[in-house]
């Protein structure tokens, strides 16, 4: 355990325990209209990102993830007609892709909307608690995550989704 404790605390672990219910329950939703959850989660990034921030190399630093799965997921979803390649950004090979219209019109349907319903059901400082608590635990995630294992070089992540 990286914590500096040998041991959690009941409490943490009955929290961990539910954080992973939530977590399993929202994973397993975004198995919804065709896509699995990585393409559900690239569907959303290039709704909401900035044009020049919409490629594959901006949505892997974004997920924190190396640039291959997120090029075929961004392939994948070009393939069912919902990105769309949107030329050049700037002089180089990176491609700008765009949502279209059908993709668009699938997010209406985005299965994480269930979730949002469930949060609006929260109280304000519920939700700044939540939010705090949620982007300290992210911070510390990642950070863990990018550290060198068995003298190996660091920042090595994930190929998974």
């Amino acid at each position: 355990m990286t914590s500096g404790t040998s041991h959690p605390s009941k409490a943490d672990a009955a929290l961990a325990g539910l954080l992973d219910q939530v977590t399993r329950h929202i994973h397993s939703s975004n198995h919804a209209a065709d896509l699995y959850p990585a393409q559900w989660s690239a569907l959303r990034y290039f709704a909401k990102a900035d044009p020049p921030h919409r490629s594959a190399i901006s949505l892997a630093r974004y997920q924190g993830i190396e640039p291959g799965p997120t090029t075929r997921t961004v392939r994948t979803l070009i393939t069912k007609g919902l990105l769309e390649d949107a030329g050049s950004l700037g002089r180089g090979r990176i491609r700008r892709v765009d949502v279209t219209d059908k993709g668009r019109e699938l997010l209406l349907s985005d299965p994480l909307n269930i979730v949002v319903e469930a949060l609006a059901s929260l109280e304000g400082v519920q939700k700044r608690a939540l939010a705090e608590a949620l982007e300290r635990m992210l911070v510390r995630l990642q950070s863990q995550k990018r550290q060198p294992e068995d003298g190996g070089p660091g920042g090595a992540v994930s190929d998974s989704e």
